[in-house]
């Protein structure tokens, strides 16, 4: 089974064009959308590995949330977790018997970031730091390994009206130590709705 790999190269060249859109004058209005309220997401999307075996990808599909609270003067304080399903192989075993290997990954982090106008969206980039927990099952049994999570994200979000609004999510999911795991690091892309209150 084939399954797509983004390289590291490929992801700066992703957040540098995304970064762009700040060289646009903002308003006030803009500026006060997040400012000085709490705002919260849903999101789903894809992720793929960025090294490791390219035959193994425990990302896949995604579906995350994230909240936090913007300050007046643009600081966002929250939190992020994430599900991604993982992927499934198939391995012969004893005589005929087929044993199934599932792997997947899960994170649950606080976030800072800082939100910033730029033309009608607001542009946050930011860092998570928490927990990376990987799950695999093979014949039956079933183990995780929780892990250090480092995770830079840019989201943009562009307003549907005064109190929601679309976001696009980038964000780069980086374990520093995985104890031999031949798939480490990963990216992620992702669609969302929110609100702002």
């Amino acid at each position: 089974m084939t399954h797509m790999r983004l390289t590291t190269s490929t992801l700066v060249a992703l957040l540098i064009a995304g970064a762009t859109v700040l060289s646009v004058s903002p308003t006030r209005a803009q500026e006060e959308f997040t400012h000085g309220k709490v705002s919260a997401s849903v999101t789903a999307g894809f992720g793929a590995a960025t090294q490791g075996d390219s035959d193994r990808n425990p990302y896949g599909s995604t579906l995350g949330a994230s909240a936090g609270y913007t300050l007046g003067f643009g600081l966002y304080l929250g939190a992020m977790a994430d599900y991604f399903v993982g992927d499934t192989e198939y391995q012969f075993g004893s005589g005929s018997q087929v044993l199934e290997l599932t792997y997947d990954w899960s994170h649950m982090a606080a976030e800072v970031g800082f939100d910033l106008p730029a033309a009608k969206l607001v542009v946050r980039p930011s860092l998570a730091v928490g927990a990376a927990i990987y799950g695999s099952c093979f014949g039956g049994a079933c183990e995780s390994n929780t892990y250090l999570l480092w995770s830079p994200a840019v989201v943009v979000l562009a307003p549907l009206g005064e109190h929601s609004f679309f976001s696009f999510t980038l964000r780069y999911l980086h374990v520093p130590a995985s104890d031999g795991l031949d798939v480490h690091d990963g990216a992620m892309f992702g669609l969302g709705l929110g609100a702002v209150l």
